[in-house]
């Protein structure tokens, strides 16, 4: 059964990673119902827990080979201890419903961001 992953940086479209999501269905463009902080690593941001603004991103319909690769772009592995992105679900708002999805959330940086809006200018 496909999955929802909701991504805010290098995967979105026109971004290095969004290649991984070639042979995804676009679901739409989405923001996260809860708030969170977003941070700037310079090629890549990272989004924590910390409430400040809600996360805007895009919405993606993937297949377990797509998280399975996802989830070695991000570091992530099940059950380990200190990842350095950890994949869990989160209610997202698209358009006038809400769905749940994929999240990475990461670590922080010196550089935290003013708004949940990854672009080019932050790489």
């Amino acid at each position: 059964m496909n999955k929802l992953v909701f991504v805010y940086g290098s995967l979105k479209k026109s971004f290095h990673n969004h290649r991984l999501l070639a042979n995804s269905k676009f679901v739409g463009e989405g923001v996260t119902k809860n708030n969170y902080t977003m941070y700037s690593f310079g090629a890549f941001p990272s989004v924590t827990k910390e409430e400040n603004y809600p996360i805007h991103g895009e919405l993606y319909e993937i297949d377990d080979r797509t998280l399975s690769s996802l989830d070695g772009l991000e570091g992530y592995i099940e059950g380990r201890k200190n990842n350095f992105y950890d994949r869990e679900v989160v209610p997202i708002q698209l358009n006038n419903e809400t769905v749940d999805a994929f999240i990475y959330f990461g670590k922080t940086t010196d550089t935290k961001l003013s708004k949940g809006v990854w672009s080019r200018n932050f790489s």
